[in-house]
């Protein structure tokens, strides 16, 4: 793979602080990481996220109220300039408990190692528990990709074996959700104004074109104050004599 060089984009404005989209023009060294840790550790949000893109059945199987985030990263050091991770813990509706393991590929390409990786983070959240005398749970990956190449991977370890079918059965196999954030379209990023604005800036932030696309970040931003603003009136009214 062809080295690419670091790109410099604007600075990103953070979904619940309506003040900072006036510093859109400012540079930060690397936006990817730190826009993507601050958008999703926002638990609201992150419920938000997994609520609109985890397939429905895997949602449904989850209760998305007790959304907890975990302490730590899993990605190699010499990694975290391509990735960062987030991992949370979450209830399930029957019974126990599982983890959600969120992963964002920032660079332009896609990697084709990204499903050994995986697997490596995987095992490395279940010795952690281990070592911690819990059980071990499941875990749904889910990587957020938003690069200019198209995703071509495979989103199963199995589809990595090139071996004898015999051999097959000693193989490891798992599966990782994705969200390809370059190929959907406005009308396809949903959820609520924040988690829209947090889509469309990590779709975008890797374009050249992100300042054509500007407008209709700021024009969400501006649903988004008059929304609060409303709320805020409505608030209000409920005070004795606010409206005497």
């Amino acid at each position: 793979m062809p080295a690419f060089p670091e790109q410099r984009t604007p600075a990103i404005p953070d979904p619940y602080l309506l003040p900072r989209h006036y510093s859109l023009m400012t540079e930060l060294t690397n936006p990817h990481d730190r826009f993507f840790k601050e958008t999703f550790t926002r638990i609201e949000l992150a419920q938000d996220f997994f609520a609109q893109y985890l397939p429905a059945p895997v949602a449904a199987t989850l209760n998305l109220n007790t959304l907890e985030l975990q302490s730590g990263s899993f990605v190699d050091p010499d990694l975290q300039q391509q990735f960062a991770d987030l991992l949370y813990r979450v209830t399930l509706q029957s019974e126990g408990d599982a983890y959600i393991y969120l992963l964002l590929e920032h660079k332009s390409y896609p990697d084709p190692q990204v499903p050994f990786q995986l697997l490596r983070y995987l095992v490395r959240i279940w010795e952690r528990d281990l070592r911690a005398q819990e059980t071990l749970r499941p875990i749904v990956p889910l990587v957020v990709y938003h690069g200019q190449g198209r995703w071509q991977v495979p989103l199963t370890f199995s589809s990595c074996y090139s071996g004898p079918e015999v051999l097959r059965a000693y193989w490891p196999d798992f599966r990782y959700e994705l969200q390809d954030l370059s190929r959907l379209s406005h009308a396809e990023i949903t959820g609520a104004l924040p988690l829209q604005i947090a889509l469309l800036v990590l779709k975008y932030i890797l374009d050249p074109t992100l300042h054509d696309h500007l407008g209709d970040i700021l024009s969400l931003f501006k649903k988004l104050a008059d929304t609060q603003s409303t709320l805020t009136l409505l608030k209000k009214g409920q005070k004795p004599g606010f409206y005497t």
